[in-house]
């Protein structure tokens, strides 16, 4: 008995780690989205576009399977940079069906000029589509939930 209560504490314990780390992550992506509708742009141009299939590296979850993969070059403070994010969190999402990866590759075809957004703490940093959308809640509403959930079972089993 006393083994099933500290691995169901050291459970819970993990999950409302788990939940604060994906929602504090989760609005900081929030933050940078939001913010990036805000930053000054510049003209730029596609320099590659393709669709990669692959899951990324570096993630503890793997489940995008294809990526649409654009490279454009901009001026930012009197210098040519290269840049590589579609949105906030581009670098690592992905699609799990090549239709939807290619149909955002394909609004980038090499040469098209495009807006560029170009983070003015740091101009090495841009990105062609700014603002929040649904997708960068996801870790704030799935952190949430967790951190709810195993609090509420950590405050049951302190009662009991």
């Amino acid at each position: 008995m006393i083994a099933d209560t500290s691995t169901s504490t050291f459970g819970m314990l993990a999950a409302t780690i788990a939940g604060t780390v994906s929602t504090v992550y989760g609005l900081s992506q929030v933050r940078e989205a939001t913010a990036s509708a805000s930053w000054p742009t510049t003209q730029g141009r596609i320099t590659d576009s393709a669709l990669v299939e692959g899951r990324p590296s570096g993630r503890i979850v793997q489940v995008a399977r294809y990526r649409a993969a654009v490279t454009y070059t901009y001026t930012a403070e009197g210098k040519q940079r290269v840049g590589s994010r579609v949105f906030v969190e581009d670098v690592s999402e992905g699609y799990e069906s090549a239709h939807n990866a290619r149909l955002r590759q394909r609004r980038y075809d090499v040469g098209a000029t495009v807006m560029v957004y170009v983070d003015p703490a740091d101009p090495s940093r841009s990105l062609l589509e700014p603002g929040a959308t649904w997708a960068h809640w996801k870790y704030v509403a799935f952190g949430g939930l967790m951190f709810a959930v195993s609090i509420s079972g950590l405050l049951g089993w302190v009662r009991a």
